[in-house]
């Protein structure tokens, strides 16, 4: 049933085009991915939207370094990746940066001390999981001892996504074994009834819709196992960048929930009996729960460059959509709620997507020393802040010049879900914070030191990065 705090979006009307000069396609916040590529010409475009489940989407990835002609900036920017190694037979993702998270901040902050925001720049996630697991016990616990808990995973699956998406899922066995070992105000064992979904970050945009191949997910529960999807490991762009190593590392054959989501609880789990398998390399091998889970959490590198993080979390909330109704609903009214949204971009969720063409809330090109389209304009129309000067900002707050206000998301996970029907609601974010938390986040432009080894040597500058993304690393950056 659908409650009065949000207006759920059923389709979305594109009036697209495009006018295109090349056929790459989205940028990179890091090593490995050398772009920060320029745009001539630039799309013609206009869209209207009227509401999120017609998918007609997009692409973001790997493209070229300033000075060339791509359509990346057009496409948005990605993500991040370095120069992976291997060490013991697998791949050392190398190094991260991030794009601070103000938008994605305020929407976690407004959940109090169920809030926790890691850095996505750290060699592993193991921190963020623990965190994440002390303050569900903390939830469950508060909500006397509630034994269902329903968790969500929005993954970006923008360019250069795969070495963080690869940290994830090493992490899956572990968090599995602390959310099985949760325990009661009295201390024995919560035995909790557990449902967890897998989203990704796109939501689809006319900027993106010529380069993509599949539909945008806008929500939709990612249920397959990621060997049938190993086509999305490819990013888009004339070279693309490919990370297959993503899934495969953590998941040699596809294990699938029989729902769109994995369940599991003291009696079973819906997923096949399968044999285990050693996902985190740790020498010890997981069970098929984990195995599952590891299969269905990558979600790829050929999204689209702007992200919806936001919008595709509360999409993937609606109470009317086919996965949240029925017999076995995803999202259920006696659980806890605990989301994980993985990313290093600045959050994109559009409403007018005339923005898009908009020329002041793009950054100047410095190939053509013209303003154009690149992910840029997810910070420009989507935050404001002061500055004292030299590049520095702070009190950065959300806007909504086109993009959703955050005040949408706010609504429905704090007056709808926590107090209106008295749920547990948690989140962690991982994204572009300091290792230090939040609260050492400094908010700067782009520096010459900032630039990762791999992208100084093919010619990638500040100035190529700033028109990319509109401001400096959260995390990742020169210090």
């Amino acid at each position: 049933m659908e409650n009065s705090t949000v207006t759920w979006l059923s389709e979305v009307a594109f009036g697209v085009g495009l006018s295109l000069v090349a056929t790459a396609c989205g940028s990179s916040v890091a090593v490995a991915d050398t772009d920060g590529g320029t745009s001539t010409g630039g799309p013609s475009t206009s869209a209207t939207m009227t509401s999120p489940t017609d998918p007609s989407s997009s692409g973001g990835s790997s493209g070229s370094s300033s000075g060339s002609t791509t359509a990346e900036s057009t496409t948005g920017s990605s993500s991040s990746e370095s120069s992976s190694g291997t060490t013991g037979g697998l791949t050392e993702p190398g190094l991260v940066q991030a794009i601070p998270p103000v938008r994605v901040r305020e929407v976690c902050e407004s959940l109090g001390e169920n809030c926790i925001l890691s850095t996505a720049c750290s060699g592993d996630y193991e921190g963020a999981m623990t965190d994440f697991t002390d303050q569900l016990q903390v939830a469950v616990e508060a909500s006397g001892d509630e034994q269902a808990i329903d968790i969500l995973f929005v993954v970006d699956n923008s360019s250069g996504m795969g070495p963080m998406q690869l940290m994830l899922a090493r992490e899956f066995p572990g968090l599995l074994e602390r959310i099985q070992g949760l325990q009661g105000a009295g201390g024995g064992a919560l035995d909790p009834s557990v449902n967890i979904m897998a989203t990704t970050s796109d939501f689809g945009n006319p900027l993106c819709t010529a380069f993509q191949s599949h539909e945008p997910a806008r929500g939709a529960p990612i249920a397959t196992g990621c060997n049938s999807r190993i086509d999305y490991f490819t990013g888009l762009g004339v070279v693309p960048e490919v990370f297959s190593e993503a899934c495969t590392e953590v998941c040699p054959v596809d294990v699938e929930p029989t729902d769109p989501f994995i369940h599991f609880d003291a009696a079973g789990d819906n997923v096949p009996d399968v044999e285990p398998y050693d996902v985190d390399g740790d020498g010890t091998d997981d069970p098929p729960v984990a195995r599952a889970l590891a299969c269905i959490g990558p979600q790829g590198i050929d999204g689209c460059g702007y992200e919806s993080q936001l919008e595709n979390m509360l999409q993937a909330l609606n109470p009317a959509a086919d996965w949240n109704t029925g017999n076995t609903p995803f999202l259920r009214p006696d659980a806890a709620l605990a989301i994980v949204l993985l990313t290093n971009e600045a959050d994109c969720s559009i409403q007018n997507y005339d923005i898009m063409t908009d020329a002041a809330y793009q950054e100047m090109d410095p190939g053509s020393g013209t303003p154009a389209a690149s992910s840029a304009l997810c910070w420009n129309a989507g935050v404001v802040c002061d500055s004292p000067g030299l590049g520095v900002y702070s009190n950065c707050m959300s806007v909504d010049n086109g993009l959703q206000p955050t005040s949408r998301y706010i609504n429905y996970l704090v007056d709808e879900l926590s107090v209106n029907q008295g749920k547990e609601v948690l989140m962690l974010g991982i994204v572009g914070v300091p290792e230090g938390g939040a609260d050492e986040l400094v908010i700067r432009d782009w520096r010459e030191e900032d630039i990762l080894p791999e992208e100084a040597m093919a010619g990638v500058t500040a100035e190529d990065k700033q028109f990319n993304f509109g401001i400096g690393p959260g995390c990742g950056g020169a210090e």
